[in-house]
């Protein structure tokens, strides 16, 4: 068995981001999609203090339609 500590609460998951790059500036606009993504619980971004990095993993309502939209959402963190 696995447990994961991840939040589907938008707040909260600004909060383990803006904690998983501490030597960046992450804004909130760049986050935006991926907070909206949150937001609908298609997915949960999991606890940097409770796993080696900051993770993004399927929601209550992930659908493998959405996976290019949660990618994209993704990458724009990543370009920062």
């Amino acid at each position: 068995m696995m447990i994961y500590f991840a939040t589907s609460d938008p707040a909260q998951a600004w909060d383990y981001i803006q904690k998983a790059y501490p030597g960046r500036q992450v804004d909130r606009a760049s986050c935006a999609a991926l907070l909206e993504l949150v937001k609908a619980d298609v997915v949960r971004i999991q606890d940097p203090l409770m796993h080696a990095q900051v993770g993004v993993m399927p929601g209550q309502n992930w659908s493998d339609n959405r996976r290019d939209e949660c990618l994209a959402a993704c990458e724009a963190i990543k370009a920062i």
